[in-house]
């Protein structure tokens, strides 16, 4: 599959192009933020296009990438691009500054942030097995 054509080239690209809005948005969001509400309009559309490309974006990963992925990769390919998006996942919700638990219908933990570090706060011993 080429890297800068078809598909995944227009994924790519669109990648870039959300870099830019996001730029856009801090800039502005800063300055309104900062007390300039002359960057309102400015905030305001970049707001919307980023929304845009992101409801277009995500259709085309769901409906045409994942689905070519899914005819290309191999098994182990699979299993390693699962891992990885685990892993960054991870690390996200790691990096906030607050910890998160995800409990289900059954009222026990199936995930929490900073399992492997230093607890923000103190969990009895039952609430850490999942």
């Amino acid at each position: 599959m080429p890297r800068h054509a078809g598909p995944l080239g227009v994924m790519l690209q669109e990648h870039e192009r959300a870099r830019e809005i996001l730029s856009r948005l801090v800039s502005a969001g800063s300055a309104f933020a900062a007390g300039d509400a002359r960057r309102l309009a400015e905030l305001h559309t970049a707001f919307g296009g980023y929304a845009a490309l992101c409801k277009n974006h995500f259709w085309k990963e769901n409906d045409i990438l994942y689905p070519l992925a899914q005819r290309v990769l191999s098994e182990e390919d699979a299993a390693e691009v699962v891992e990885g998006i685990e892993a960054v996942e991870a690390a996200l919700l790691n990096a906030l500054p607050v910890e998160l638990s995800f409990i289900d219908h059954e009222d026990r933990v199936r995930y929490s942030s900073h399992e492997h570090g230093e607890r923000i706060f103190g969990r009895t011993r039952d609430v850490a097995e999942f």
